[in-house]
């Protein structure tokens, strides 16, 4: 069915037989589509696709056939990981990734100031930036929890904010 699309992507006509033999498309078109069905990662993929008789029928390996060695040894595949992002446990779950802080204005609902942490950060070390472009005095400063410490009212009030 997808065979011909897949076969006429980037065909180029090779002068000679040396060298191994392309990987099927159809084959490696499938496979991302089990690993994403199952939440398999490219190990247990592997492991799955050389155990389980239907996965080989779908991607049609035989008994005893490989895995593709692009699919398992792909340093283009293995360099698409987010190297800066964090894991952090709040509330008994686990996080993993980023978290946003933003400034708002409270009058005119417009953003002043945003940044980005990894999220295992606490909220109060971007506390600073986030009110570096804060720059009306004798406002109110409306601030999640996490935010507050003695420090940062010392810093508010010398600046001119409430909180």
């Amino acid at each position: 069915m997808f065979r011909p699309d897949l076969e006429s992507i980037d065909r180029k006509e090779h002068e000679s037989a040396a060298g191994r033999k392309p990987t099927d498309r159809v084959r490696m078109f499938k496979m991302p589509g089990l690993q994403n069905l199952y939440g398999l990662s490219d190990d247990a993929l592997e492991f799955q696709v050389t155990d389980r008789l239907t996965f080989m029928r779908f991607l049609g390996i035989d008994l005893g056939g490989a895995v593709p060695a692009q699919w398992t040894k792909n340093p283009a595949k293995r360099r698409q990981k987010d190297t800066d992002a964090r894991r952090t446990r709040k509330n008994d779950e686990d996080h993993f990734g980023y978290k946003s802080h933003v400034s708002v204005d409270r009058k005119t609902k417009l953003v002043i100031s945003e940044q980005a942490s990894p999220a295992n950060v606490h909220d109060r070390q971007v506390f600073d930036g986030l009110l570096g472009k804060a720059r009306r005095r004798g406002r109110d400063i409306w601030a999640d929890s996490a935010y507050r410490s003695r420090e940062h009212e010392r810093r508010l009030k010398r600046r001119g904010f409430r909180s």
